[in-house]
């Protein structure tokens, strides 16, 4: 009795040792592969930042030279977008569709 207690506790041992093992390694991959795409985030969003006030430093150049066609905001220059018309959406019906009780078994 004793030596099958003692072959259940090592093979349980084995299991749990080899489980803990395997759940670290997917849990250190699935860390590193969110890791990955954090950084990756982060550095296109170090390149928009950039890009953004490249845009901004170029619009004030040329907005500062006398020939430039750019001219200063004006309220009488936005674009107003008239508010779209609401859609009236028809209800819809719940299907036709009676529940199947079975009662006894299909196969054999």
């Amino acid at each position: 009795m004793g030596h099958r207690f003692t072959q259940f506790l090592a093979i349980a041992g084995i299991i749990s040792a080899v489980s803990l093992y395997a759940y670290t390694v997917y849990s250190q991959k699935v860390w590193s592969n969110a890791y990955s795409e954090l950084s990756r985030l982060q550095n296109d969003e170090r390149e928009f930042v950039t890009n953004t006030e490249s845009i901004k430093e170029q619009l004030i150049e040329q907005s500062s030279q006398p020939e430039s066609t750019l001219v200063a905001p004006k309220p009488e220059n936005n674009l107003y977008v008239p508010e779209p018309k609401a859609v009236k959406l028809l209800p819809q019906t719940a299907p036709n569709t009676k529940p199947i009780y079975n009662t006894g078994p299909i196969g054999y």
